[in-house]
C-alpha cells in the first residue's frame, strides 16, 4: 500500500492499515498513523500526497492541513488518518474500528513495494473498482 509506504519513509509512528469493506461503504480501506508534531504530520500528509499523486491517484478531498492535529485523506477506497499522537488516543479510531480485520503490513513489505504509475486519473466515486492507493494490499 502506497500511503504507508510513504508514512514509513517519513517515519510514522504505528502505521496500521485496516480493511473496513465489510463494516462501511465510505471505503474499503484505512490508513492510520501518528506524527509527534504538528509539522511531521504536515509533512506526513504531502509525502502521501505526492507518492500517491505519482502514482495517478488524486484525493476526493484532504482535510486538517491547516492544523495539523488529524488529517484525513480521502482516496475513494483507501481514506488516510494521520494524528498528532495525543489526538490519536484521545479519538480511538482504532478502538472504533475494532472489528475491522488488520492488514499486515511490515516494513520488508514496505521496503519492496515500487511505482508503477498507471494512466492519470481522479478519484471516483465510491464503492467502485481499486485504485492505485490500494497497490500492494492483497
Amino acid at each position: 500500500m502506497l500511503c504507508a509506504k510513504a508514512a514509513y519513509e517519513k517515519k510514522a509512528e504505528d502505521i496500521r492499515v485496516l480493511n473496513v469493506s465489510g463494516l462501511t461503504g465510505v471505503a474499503d480501506y484505512f490508513m492510520l498513523c501518528s506524527g509527534g508534531s504538528r509539522r511531521q504530520v504536515q509533512a506526513l500528509a504531502e509525502a502521501i500526497d505526492k507518492l500517491l499523486a505519482e502514482a495517478g491517484c488524486t484525493p476526493l478531498s484532504i482535510e486538517g492541513t491547516e492544523h495539523a492535529n488529524w488529517v484525513l485523506m480521502d482516496y475513494n477506497d483507501v481514506i488516510v488518518h494521520i494524528f498528532q499522537t495525543e489526538r490519536r488516543e484521545f479519538y480511538g479510531l482504532d478502538q472504533l474500528w475494532g472489528d475491522a480485520k488488520k492488514v499486515r503490513v511490515t516494513p520488508a513489505q514496505l521496503q519492496r513495494l515500487t511505482l508503477t504509475p498507471p494512466a492519470r486519473r481522479t478519484a471516483r466515486s465510491r464503492r467502485t473498482p481499486r485504485s492505485s492507493a490500494q497497490k500492494g494490499v492483497e
